[in-house]
């Protein structure tokens, strides 16, 4: 990954632009492309982390997770990694902001992922 490689801006770019992208074909084909769409939000939003941009990083973060949580009820098994990697890196945003997350999202969450 470029930020892992000290590319931290153009790893925030790439993250920004394959977002725009699959909310672009999530548009055309919600059931296809949503659940990258939210792949692509949690990227974005934990390369934002890395930055010290953790107001728009919590907000991308929570962005993936709304789109996910319809996935995880559906099918658990195959989403629920995602969803988890999601809430737990969209509370860190928020913990480094010193501000609490959305409760009602966090539980909805967690009651998806089980």
């Amino acid at each position: 990954m470029l930020s892992d490689l000290g590319r931290r801006e153009e790893a925030r770019v790439a993250a920004q632009e394959a977002a725009a992208l699959h909310r672009q074909l999530a548009a055309q084909r919600p059931d296809a492309f949503l659940p990258n769409l939210a792949r692509s939000l949690g990227t974005h939003g934990v390369v934002l982390n890395g930055l010290g941009r953790h107001a728009e990083a919590a907000a991308a973060l929570a962005e993936g997770l709304r789109v996910i949580l319809p996935f995880v009820r559906a099918s658990p098994a195959a989403f629920g990694e995602l969803a988890n990697a999601l809430l737990q890196n969209y509370r860190g945003a928020c913990e480094a902001l010193e501000e609490t997350p959305d409760e009602a999202l966090v539980a909805q969450a967690r009651q998806a992922i089980g």
